[in-house]
């Protein structure tokens, strides 16, 4: 009976002593990981719609020169050249209208900060322009003045570009950037010219000119903009550009007759207007691929 007392105070010391030595050890448990929050990502194509406003000032300049290889009267001359003369004038006149298109582009966000990406789009232009101007007497005889109106004409029917742009991203959300590059565009311009003979014999008519241009001119532009992501996959814009496309060059001739309908030509028109101008537009852009991208977190 003693030795057994003995045998159970022995156990139950070792095991105090183990349990003891087991509060002393380090803690096995598993750690909780917390997943980081995805960042979001600019890279990536895009697609989207736009509308906006366009406006110029536009001037166009004529000359004209004396040119008269049929002249069936000896007093042709004197009117023909101041006919020519009349038609050397500079015209003013605004060009504006809505546009709505749409867009297509690709992003890469290079570092946190910057991005690069190139952009193109194209737009139909609703509007146009008109200006006029009477101006000018000229007396080729004496009693007798000659009187020019011009009214001009210019618009756009289609705008498009193909773009770089350079980004800073301001936030995750937020970008400011500028872009520039090649412009185009569907272009009409004319000028309608009449010029009426006050005093003149009865031989001489009124003349009448017009000169018009209709193609497609290339440019370049430049410009700048902020967009906003407003979710992963949606984002909206606005934009300003600068346009210069050059000047279109057109040739008419300012004609008249006399009374008994026998034509000559009485000068020779040369037109040319300059097409540039401005847009500011907003546009909405649906974003492919990975709006988001995770973070891979080591351990």
């Amino acid at each position: 009976m003693h030795i057994k007392s003995i045998l159970a105070a022995s156990v139950a010391a070792v095991a105090l002593t183990g349990s003891a030595v087991a509060a002393d050890l380090p803690s096995r448990a598993a750690p909780v990981i917390v997943a980081p929050a995805p960042i979001l990502t600019w890279t990536g194509f895009y697609a989207g719609l736009n509308a906006g406003y366009t406006w110029n000032d536009v001037r166009t300049t004529s000359s004209g020169f004396g040119f008269f290889p049929f002249a069936p009267l000896g007093n042709v001359v004197p009117y023909t050249n101041a006919s020519a003369a009349l038609a050397n004038t500079s015209l003013s006149h605004k060009n504006d209208g809505f546009m709505i298109g749409g867009q297509l582009g690709f992003n890469l966000q290079v570092s946190p900060m910057f991005l690069l990406g190139l952009e193109t789009d194209l737009q139909g232009v609703i509007g146009k322009s008109s200006g006029g101007a009477s101006f000018g007497a000229l007396a080729p005889i004496a009693g007798e003045a000659i009187v020019s109106t011009a009214i001009a004409r210019s618009r756009l029917d289609y705008f498009g570009t193909l773009r770089a742009r350079v980004g800073v991203v301001a936030s995750p959300a937020f970008l400011v950037y500028a872009t520039g590059g090649l412009a185009y565009a569907g272009v009409r311009s004319s000028v309608l010219f009449q010029q009426q003979i006050l005093g003149a014999p009865a031989v001489v008519n009124p003349w009448f000119a017009n000169t018009s241009y209709n193609g497609m001119r290339a440019g370049w532009t430049v410009g700048g903009g902020v967009e906003y992501k407003f979710s992963p996959r949606w984002s909206a814009k606005v934009e300003y550009l600068y346009y210069d496309l050059g000047r279109v060059s057109s040739t008419g001739l300012l004609t008249s007759a006399n009374n008994a309908g026998a034509p000559f030509t009485a000068a020779l028109v040369n037109t040319s207007t300059r097409v540039n101008g401005h847009i500011v537009r907003a546009g909405l852009n649906y974003h492919f691929g990975g709006g988001i991208s995770p973070v891979v977190a080591k351990y």
